[in-house]
C-alpha cells in the first residue's frame, strides 16, 4: 500500500472473545490504525482493540511521539466504542484527541458517548472526565481531512442503527473500510463508490447468504461473504 500503513488492533464484532480458540485473529473488538508517511495517524473505531493501541501510543509519546490523534467511528454500537473508557489517550492529560462519529435518534455524538459512560456502566461518570483537550464531532456523509489524510464518508444501511463506511486516501494509496452494513439483493451504490479502485478493501463478512436467511429477523444482520466479494470485484 505504498507508504500508508494499516494495522488491525481488533476485528471482532459484538463482544470480545478471549481464549485459545481466538488466537489466530484475536478476540478484541473493532479498532484499526492508519498511519501516513508523514506520521499522521487516524484511528477507526474504539472497540476493545483500542486498549492495546492506547498502550502502544503511550510508549511512543514517552519517546517524543505526537500526542495529537484523530478517531472516526463507523457506528456507535457497543463493539465500536466499548474500549473508550480504557483508551489511554482519552484518559491522560496532554493529549489532543478528536473523536468523530454519527448521531442516532436525535442524539449527537457527545450525548451518545456521555450516555455510554454514565455511572451505571462506567466509573468515569461522563465525557467531562476524559482528557481535557477532547473534541467530539458528529460525522455525516461528505469529506473531511485529518493532517493530510482525506476521508470520504458514506451512509450504509443497517436496520435502525447508523453506520458509516470510509474511503481513506493518503500517500497515493486508497483504503476502503466497510463494517456494519445490511445489503438487500445487491450492494448499495455507496458501498461500491467507497470501494471503487481502492488498493485495499476491508469489508466485514462473517456469514454466508444461507446463514442470513436462517437468521432473518428485526435485528440487523452481519454482512455476508458473497456480497463482500461482489463489492471487491466491482
Amino acid at each position: 500500500m505504498d507508504a500508508m500503513r494499516a494495522r488491525f488492533w481488533g476485528t471482532r464484532g459484538l463482544v470480545p472473545a478471549p481464549g485459545e480458540a481466538f488466537q489466530r485473529y484475536g478476540g478484541a473488538t473493532l479498532c484499526t490504525e492508519v498511519l501516513s508517511d508523514t506520521g499522521a495517524r487516524l484511528v477507526i473505531d474504539l472497540g476493545t482493540g483500542s486498549v492495546g493501541l492506547g498502550a502502544s501510543l503511550l510508549g511512543e509519546a514517552a519517546k517524543g511521539g505526537s500526542k495529537r490523534l484523530g478517531v472516526i467511528l463507523a457506528s456507535t454500537r457497543v463493539d465500536h466504542i466499548q474500549g473508550l473508557p480504557f483508551f489511554a489517550p482519552a484518559l491522560m492529560p496532554g493529549w489532543d484527541l478528536t473523536i468523530m462519529g454519527p448521531s442516532l435518534a436525535g442524539r449527537d455524538l457527545t450525548n451518545i458517548l456521555d450516555g455510554s459512560l454514565n455511572p451505571n456502566y462506567s466509573p468515569l461518570f461522563g465525557v467531562e472526565n476524559l482528557t481535557p483537550k477532547l473534541n467530539l464531532m458528529t460525522l455525516t456523509e461528505g469529506e473531511l481531512s485529518w493532517d493530510g489524510i482525506r476521508v470520504v464518508t458514506r451512509e450504509l444501511p443497517y436496520g435502525r442503527a447508523r453506520s458509516l463506511g470510509f474511503r481513506i486516501e493518503v500517500d497515493g494509496a486508497v483504503l476502503a473500510i466497510i463494517s456494519d452494513v445490511e445489503y438487500g439483493a445487491t450492494p448499495t451504490a455507496a458501498a461500491l463508490d467507497l470501494a471503487s479502485e481502492a488498493d485495499v478493501l476491508i469489508h466485514d463478512s462473517m456469514q454466508s447468504v444461507a446463514d442470513v436467511v436462517l437468521r432473518r429477523g428485526p435485528i440487523p444482520r452481519a454482512p455476508d461473504v458473497e456480497h463482500a466479494v461482489r463489492v471487491a470485484n466491482e
